[in-house]
């Protein structure tokens, strides 16, 4: 039984070689263009989903890891269950694609030397078999020469550096001082002259892996060094400087025709809540949980940069104040009590729509705008009384209804179908 189990792992190890046939990568590329491009972005650097190609996965970076994150997605974050599409193999192909657009540093490793200072000349630094003071991993695979708590120091950072496409690169850097800095690829030295805190060099590198080592020794009181390996059509951070100011750039989502639906984290808003956003700049907020409508604003949608790359520890961020949010808002009862409801599924087909169970009865949930108004409009199989308690700081009205004392009683002649007119 343990040699038959050998045999199956030595053999899904194969099947997931890095380098595996361009046969498979292009077959994968073609799945992932047609379906993981949305949210995952045209070059795999991330858009409503997480950056595919760096150092950072939050559900492990190993070929079977991902295989079984694509075989299982995460519905209740909007990454269907592709297992359910695709066969393996077709899963495997798409694994083998996204393997050959990793890019970056991989493994990096860190030794801080004390005793060595600004009087110390590089070239009498022995690297490799100096003692270091203190050693450790670093995660993400950043160059930060931040780390050491002291101001006198030396520093390295080693490990492997993943080339996507062969070709020239250029390598440059911004740093505070104009010596005792060096970068190596291949072992190869590439600062050969650093004026006004700045070097650009060139390499020429084949797609694959290579080594990477960076060497300071701190002149400076600040050690801020951006670090960046660029060629036509990329731009690969090599230092937690440079990754910060990427990370920090904005991404907003827009809707530029039709409504669009967004599943996540976003600030001032329960978990699994879904977003939508319409062309007129009208977004509200559904929550699947009780079936009620808690958040609503009006202006821009979502920047969810933050939740990129924040690797959905945090929030999406709304780009205009909310008129309402929370855990309750519009919310649905039955004879005064807020049902047990059970989410079922969402549509955008002729419109947004969203389905769900109140003590075992069937709601649907459409929507419309008309200028900066929402038109929220409910279909319903219940028997008993419908109210919906309403939140401040917004006016709703319904030809189906009248509003008193912040409750809006539904008439029960128009149970099976009602709507409400939501407004400033």
């Amino acid at each position: 039984m343990l040699k038959i189990s050998l045999i199956f792992i030595l053999t899904f190890m194969i099947s997931f070689s890095v380098s595996a046939d361009q046969e498979s990568i292009n077959r994968g590329k073609k799945i992932y263009d047609m379906v993981c491009f949305a949210c995952h972005g045209k070059n795999l650097e991330g858009a409503t989903g997480f950056n595919l190609k760096d150092s950072e996965w939050v559900h492990g970076n190993k070929p079977e890891q991902i295989l079984e994150t694509l075989k299982k997605g995460f519905p209740d974050k909007g990454m269907i269950a592709f297992g359910t599409v695709y066969k393996e193999e077709q899963l495997k192909d798409v694994v083998n694609f996204i393997l050959s657009k990793q890019e970056g540093l991989r493994d990096l490793k860190y030794e801080i030397y004390h005793g060595i200072n600004s009087k110390t000349k590089m070239k009498d630094i022995k690297w490799d078999s100096q003692k270091a003071t203190k050693s450790g991993e670093v995660k993400p695979s950043y160059v930060d020469f931040n780390i050491p708590e002291v101001d006198e120091f030396g520093m390295k950072f080693k490990g492997k550096l993943i080339i996507p496409e062969d070709g020239q690169y250029s390598i440059s850097a911004g740093l505070r001082q104009n010596s005792h800095f060096d970068v190596l690829i291949n072992g190869k030295s590439l600062v050969t002259k650093i004026k006004n805190r700045r070097f650009n060099g060139k390499i020429q590198l084949k797609k694959g892996e290579h080594t990477f080592e960076a060497r300071m020794v701190k002149i400076d009181k600040y050690c801020h060094i951006s670090l960046n390996l660029k060629k036509k059509g990329f731009d690969i951070p090599l230092s937690m400087t440079s990754f910060r100011k990427i990370r920090d750039q904005k991404h907003l989502v827009v809707a530029h025709k039709e409504p669009i639906i967004l599943r996540k984290r976003i600030d001032g808003l329960p978990t699994k809540t879904i977003a939508v956003a319409y062309p007129e700049k009208v977004n509200y907020a559904f929550n699947p949980m009780n079936g009620s409508i808690n958040g609503l604003w009006i202006g821009e949608f979502l920047d969810i940069a933050p939740n990129i790359n924040g690797r959905g520890n945090q929030g999406s961020k709304p780009q205009s104040e909310y008129l309402f949010n929370g855990d309750t808002g519009i919310d649905l009862l039955i004879d005064g009590q807020s049902p047990a409801a059970n989410f079922i599924k969402y549509s955008t087909y002729k419109g947004v729509a969203f389905t769900f169970t109140a003590n075992g009865k069937n709601v649907v949930v459409s929507s419309s705008v008309q200028g900066q108004s929402l038109t929220l409009t409910y279909k319903t199989n219940i028997d008993g009384q419908i109210t919906l308690k309403l939140p401040k700081g917004i006016t709703v009205s319904s030809k189906n209804g009248s509003v008193s004392n912040g409750i809006l009683k539904i008439n029960k002649a128009n149970n099976k179908e009602f709507s409400i007119v939501v407004a400033k």
